[in-house]
């Protein structure tokens, strides 16, 4: 039903009162107006007169059934929050549901702030308070109001006595680390969402009686939706980050495997400097502790500065995609200490090195995680998914944005690359192009089709004799340091997975690539000792360097063969195991 926009005389000679300040009560005192979307509140008498409210009118507002029905206020002058920081509200609600409470800035240059209430009793007049303890004054000139908040429901709800008031004054203390849930009598755990998260404290799944934190990303909410842990203030101290302790950790209960969590640190006073690192739940329906390393910051985010004073930290959760309406649990989140500087990736890229930093850079719509190997579990590959109409030129950077620490050797004998892929179909076109991280247009690109399906294959890119038509011609002169991949190119995305691995330069090993069985071979990465145990039927052992050259071969007499490796020099070796020349197992180590 299209709502009539009910006039207010607009008088607000700042908001920054000595106590409290009756915004509009929608009779005699009317000193805000209020517009809506998709339709606009309408002032109507009190259906329920009684209780907290006695007062003659309301307004009514009617969600519309819009996933992002909101009221709204432009004000005339920025709100001051220096002794007032809390807005009072009434409310009737037909049904149990969440109000969200939004402070914006008109012109679009401040970030938003966001506190949400639940509404627990049902028609009849409930008080719901937002504060904004640590919100900025003289900034936020907009108020806006979610009812039953990113739900698509057609439903009528009505407000009234809007007002700015001072803070509660519990006492409660300011938030810091370590934040666990349970001081609620003394510690201020208030949640601060934004762009669709929804957080409430309540009962771990597991143990009921203990108290943690419970995020909804609500359907459709922004891919990039999560949760200050705190107020806009953040902590009472700050971050103890030094150049060797860089670490914080979170308890996550997820709904899924492999579900992207950032975490992001920042002054609260200068939302320009931050530092943002990521990790991926690797259980489901479980509690698992995430450890977030800010040595190795979030791609395409700033770098951890220790001239920055860091006293905020906000989480994000199944980071870059839209919501879907999951929940997720979370708990004692602590600074750590101690962080490992990971080195720069570089080929071979195997994706086993623990201390080589294997982030993937997507674009296009692209998703690419690591995770285990479809065929042999223990061994780690690259998965990524084109997800459902991804660009057509959705691809992957091997590594980060700046990526190879060291250039691709080519020569003009040596122009090729080869990767192991496993692909769902036959025939489908996989590109690689090769760049200088610093200027973009030096590049090459060459395209091959899969032979295979649900199977690994090694595919060989030569850049000299299969560059693609239209784009530039491979040249020595280019220093190449940088290198994408892009699965099903030229085809909008499907939601196909493929698995990589094995991302190597020159012609593919001399060696049979079908089979990585489940032999054991440990210790990985090794230093000298090497134990291989688990085979049968065989008898000889041979070791390989990354171009295939022969560098170790040796019988095997028992049915547990230790093998010295103190010789070799520290890099990527393939280790088989055959039976009169035949290959039965191949196996990627590290050689320290």
């Amino acid at each position: 039903m299209k709502r009539v926009l009910f006039s207010f005389v607009v008088s607000l000679m700042g908001l920054g009162f000595l106590s409290a300040q009756l915004l509009t009560d929608f009779d005699a005192n009317q000193n805000i107006t209020f517009e809506g979307w998709p339709n606009f509140p309408t002032i109507v008498a009190n259906p329920v007169s009684a209780g907290i409210n006695t007062s003659a009118n309301c307004a009514e507002y009617d969600r519309g059934g819009e996933q992002w029905a909101h009221a709204y206020s432009n004000l005339t002058t920025p709100l001051d929050f220096s002794v007032n920081n809390t807005f009072k509200l009434k409310v009737i609600s037909p049904i149990a549901c969440t109000v969200l409470f939004k402070l914006e800035n008109q012109a679009g240059t401040a970030t938003t702030v966001e506190v949400s209430q639940s509404v627990s009793t049902v028609n009849e007049w409930q008080q719901l308070e937002f504060a904004f303890p640590g919100a900025a004054s003289n900034l936020y000139d907009k108020i806006v109001i979610f009812f039953d908040f990113a739900t698509f429901s057609d439903t009528i709800f009505y407000f009234d006595d809007v007002e700015l008031v001072p803070g509660s004054g519990s006492g409660l203390t300011q938030i810091s680390l370590p934040v666990t849930f349970e001081d609620t009598a003394t510690v201020d755990y208030t949640l601060t969402d934004f762009g669709g998260n929804v957080s409430v404290l309540g009962a771990d799944p597991v143990n009921a009686a203990n108290i943690v934190a419970i995020s909804t990303k609500a359907n459709l909410a922004e891919t990039w939706a999560g949760t200050t842990i705190g107020t806009p203030a953040g902590f009472s101290s700050l971050i103890p980050f030094t150049a060797t302790d860089t670490k914080m950790k979170v308890k996550v209960y997820s709904p899924a495997i492999g579900t992207t969590i950032r975490l992001k640190v920042e002054d609260h006073l200068d939302d320009t400097h931050t530092c943002e690192t990521e990790a991926l739940t690797t259980v489901a329906n479980a509690w698992e502790t995430l450890e977030f390393d800010f040595s190795n910051e979030a791609p395409l985010t700033a770098i951890l500065n220790l001239s920055w004073n860091f006293d905020k930290a906000s989480i994000f959760f199944d980071f870059g995609n839209m919501g879907a309406g999951d929940v997720y649990y979370w708990d004692d989140v602590e600074f750590m200490g101690g962080g490992t500087t990971l080195t720069q990736i570089s080929l071979p890229v195997t994706f086993e090195d623990p201390l080589v930093d294997y982030t993937l850079t997507d674009f296009g719509n692209a998703a690419s995680v690591l995770g285990p190997d479809p065929v042999v579990s223990t061994n780690t590959v690259a998965i990524t998914t084109k997800a459902v109409g991804a660009e057509v030129w959705a691809g992957t950077t091997i590594g980060r944005p700046d990526g190879f620490s060291s250039p691709i050797p080519f020569t003009a004998s040596a122009t090729k690359m080869n990767l192991r892929v496993y692909s769902p179909a036959v025939g489908i076109p996989v590109l690689l192009k090769v760049e200088e991280k610093n200027t973009p247009a030096n590049s090459c690109e060459t395209l091959e089709l899969t032979t295979v399906a649900n199977a690994w294959e090694t595919i060989t890119f030569d850049f000299t004799t299969n560059n693609t038509v239209g784009t530039p011609a491979f040249n020595l002169a280019f220093v190449y340091d940088k290198a994408s991949i892009f699965f099903n190119f030229g085809n909008v995305g499907t939601g196909n997975v493929f698995y990589w691995d094995d991302v190597m330069f020159g012609e593919p090993l001399s060696i049979d690539e079908a089979s990585f069985s489940s032999v054991k071979v440990y210790p990985v990465p090794v230093n000298d000792m090497l134990t291989l145990e688990g085979y049968a039927d065989a008898n000889q052992i041979k070791i390989y360097d990354v171009l295939g050259k022969e560098v170790y071969a040796s019988e095997i007499l028992t049915s547990r063969t230790t093998v010295d490796l103190s010789e070799l020099t520290e890099g990527i070796y393939i280790v088989t195991i055959l039976n009169d020349n035949s290959v039965i197992s191949s196996n990627r180590i590290i050689k320290n």
